[in-house]
């Protein structure tokens, strides 16, 4: 952990020989934020060519969301206070890669092994033909807040596959999680009672912000709690009422990895600052003195801040100085 300290003066007269008449003093004000906790203090110098943009931070996830992803936010059969999303319609949001396994109308047999890993295996086809090393497989149930499902309670939950053919797969429960596992051999009438997606997208402990299309109380960031290609888990203490139908748009909800929690940008040139992905010009910094690096302009940020884009407005290059922590 680092230590952030941030201290700023505004001050303004009406005497211009001395300035230092306190009865013509217009504006005195001194703000000292002191022995702030913070991770990852950095700053760099940047030149921005003519109307050229930079990315200086991204810590988004890549989804599939579009203007036509529709959602619905349920309460959770596991807690008051835990939520989930789903996709509804539209435009899948593909928090994970899915891989296609279809095993309606199969016996499937679940096998316990001595080093307490377990093979998955069908009576006919070749169902796991798509599923890779270092997938999740991932049994709904009652125990994760789904409908019930035809296998056993300790199958129920998420398995990282160790290898995988297409009529059989093996699959082991995540390090450092105690083991349940029960040898078993069911008739599974339903495509979703063993799904298996990719262990690359969204990442529980995530963070999500939603900033459109749900009801207010709703627009906030959430840690994530869970994770599958089309729904996402998270927790609220304030009660949240449920809704269908919602399209949030593009960016109405965005997964991101690691924010700043300050940001502090300098420009010799006027700069377009973007946050959030915000591909508008609502935030432009304007210098003093166009080309003087001492009467710069400047933008500050306290607040979450996963990406900040740079647009140098200017006919000229732009001398930025930038600083974050997190």
């Amino acid at each position: 952990m680092s230590i952030l300290s941030i201290v700023s003066q505004v001050t303004a007269f009406d005497d211009a020989s001395s300035g230092n008449q306190p009865t013509k003093r217009l504006m005195d004000w001194r703000r000292s934020l002191l022995q702030l906790p913070v991770t990852d203090p950095k700053s760099e110098k940047i030149t921005l060519d003519p109307l050229a943009s930079l990315v200086v931070f991204d810590g988004t996830r890549s989804t599939s969301i579009d203007g036509t992803s529709a959602f619905a936010l349920t309460t959770s059969s596991l807690s008051a206070t835990r939520y989930r999303i789903t996709n509804s319609a539209g435009t899948a949001p593909a928090l994970r890669t899915a891989r296609s396994v279809t095993l309606s109308g199969l016996n499937v047999t679940i096998t316990v092994n001595l080093n307490l890993s377990v093979t998955i295996t069908v009576s006919a086809g070749t169902p796991f033909g798509a599923v890779q090393v270092g997938d999740v497989v991932f049994l709904p149930g009652v125990s994760t807040g789904d409908p019930a499902s035809p296998f056993n309670n300790l199958n129920l939950g998420y398995w990282t596959v160790l290898t995988a053919s297409s009529a059989s797969i093996t699959v082991a429960r995540a390090d450092g999680t105690v083991f349940e596992g029960l040898t078993e051999t069911v008739a599974v009438v339903s495509n979703t009672s063993l799904q298996a997606y990719s262990i690359a997208g969204v990442q529980v402990g995530d963070t999500v912000a939603l900033s459109a299309g749900f009801a207010t109380p709703a627009l906030r960031s959430f840690s994530v709690q869970a994770i599958n290609p089309s729904w996402f888990e998270f927790v609220s203490t304030t009660p949240l009422g449920a809704q269908t139908g919602i399209i949030p748009g593009v960016s109405g909800v965005a997964f991101y990895t690691n924010a700043k929690r300050f940001v502090y940008v300098e420009s010799d040139q006027e700069v377009s600052v973007r946050c959030n992905g915000d591909v508008g010009n609502f935030n432009v910094l304007t210098p003093w003195v166009s080309g003087d690096e001492e009467k710069v302009g400047m933008f500050q940020r306290a607040g979450t801040s996963f990406k900040l884009e740079l647009v140098n407005k200017s006919s000229t290059k732009a001398r930025i100085f930038v600083a974050s922590a997190e």
